[in-house]
């Protein structure tokens, strides 16, 4: 992983109107993944698990809870596997169970390209949503990276199954041993973007990540604090 949606459903945009709505969109762990909400395209270390989880305390009530497992075989060393539940709260109750995985499909020089599905399904096995989107990252150098992504977005058929186009924009920049700041700003053609910013603490030797974020919008959503944990078997 380089220096968190997501694995990454947060078929967000959509959702952030309400508490689910704002939660939920693809993000999917470094600079990217783990609380993130952009996602860079590089996968797991073959071999390698990491257990993702994180919590997310909007400052006007509800939350979202998030747990999640992703894998690389030896055998596919492009391929990661994920798998997660998530459970939301505000307005009612929400869980959803959301497989996914992430391919890098290239890696030249400082560039890389991926591509990462998600879907979501509710406790009674109806689809919650979904999304394909092409995860981009560039080094400007040793210690800063930039993390693109743009995609598509199928909302819930409760929702109305809307479509909408998403994008994502991040930076990443390592200020001192172990330490990340990290910027992002994210949206889609139908709301007003949202954007979050923080740090990441990678103790040595990198089996660990610990998240601190605070987020605002898109639209109305309003202002959350995420606390996030990585752990890599």
């Amino acid at each position: 992983m380089s220096p968190t949606t997501s694995p990454r459903v947060r078929a967000r945009l959509d959702r952030r109107l309400t508490l689910v709505a704002a939660l939920l969109w693809p993000a999917t762990a470094g600079a990217a993944g783990g609380a993130d909400v952009v996602d860079d395209p590089f996968v797991e270390t073959p071999g390698v698990c990491h257990i993702e989880s994180w919590y997310v305390a909007p400052l006007d009530g509800g939350s979202l809870a998030h747990l999640g497992i992703g894998c690389t075989p030896k055998a596919i060393h492009r391929l990661e596997l994920d798998a997660a539940v998530e459970r939301v709260t505000g307005g009612g109750t929400t869980e959803l169970f959301e497989p996914g995985f992430k391919y890098t499909l290239l890696v030249i020089g400082k560039l890389s390209l991926g591509t990462e599905f998600t879907a979501a399904l509710d406790r009674r096995g109806r689809f919650g949503g979904a999304s394909l989107f092409v995860p981009l990252s560039y080094a400007l150098g040793k210690y800063t990276i930039v993390n693109l992504d743009i995609g598509a977005q199928r909302g819930a058929a409760a929702d109305g199954g809307r479509d909408a186009l998403y994008w994502g924009g991040q930076i990443a920049q390592a200020f001192a041993p172990h330490f990340a700041a990290i910027g992002e700003v994210f949206g889609d053609n139908r709301h007003t973007p949202g954007v979050q910013g923080g740090l990441r603490w990678s103790p040595g030797p990198e089996r660990f990540d610990f998240d601190l974020r605070a987020s605002h919008g898109p639209d109305h959503a309003g202002t959350a604090l995420t606390f996030g944990l990585t752990w890599r078997t």
